[in-house]
């Protein structure tokens, strides 16, 4: 599977799309058995720009509605920007592995 530049990324991958919200806990639609949440893991670093950014928002002068409406995008843009990421670092991490099993198959065909 190779990444394609073009399309939504979440419509070019249906499959990876439902695991991100599967394991990160996004959704609140859970399977029985193994909570795939458990497993996903946010970098300390992320939690920390995140709570940061939402402090500053917090801080911003306002109506309480234009705050949570800026709030609600701000979470919108952060969650996009995660999948996109998850997608991406899944595409890539297959992309690699059949790159590797190509290249061990080439060898062992060689040496046939």
């Amino acid at each position: 599977m190779a990444y394609e530049k073009n399309g939504s990324q979440s419509a070019q991958y249906p499959f990876l799309t439902r695991l991100y919200y599967a394991c990160s806990g996004e959704s609140m639609h859970w399977l029985p058995g193994l909570n795939l949440s458990e497993l996903y893991r946010r970098l300390p670093e992320t939690e920390s720009t995140y709570q940061q950014a939402l402090n500053r928002l917090n801080n911003l002068p306002g109506d309480q509605k234009t705050l949570d409406q800026t709030k609600t995008g701000f979470d919108s843009a952060c969650a996009q920007y995660e999948l996109q990421g998850f997608v991406n670092g899944f595409c890539i991490g297959l992309t690699l592995a059949k790159e590797a099993a190509d290249s061990r198959n080439s060898a062992a065909s060689r040496n046939e």
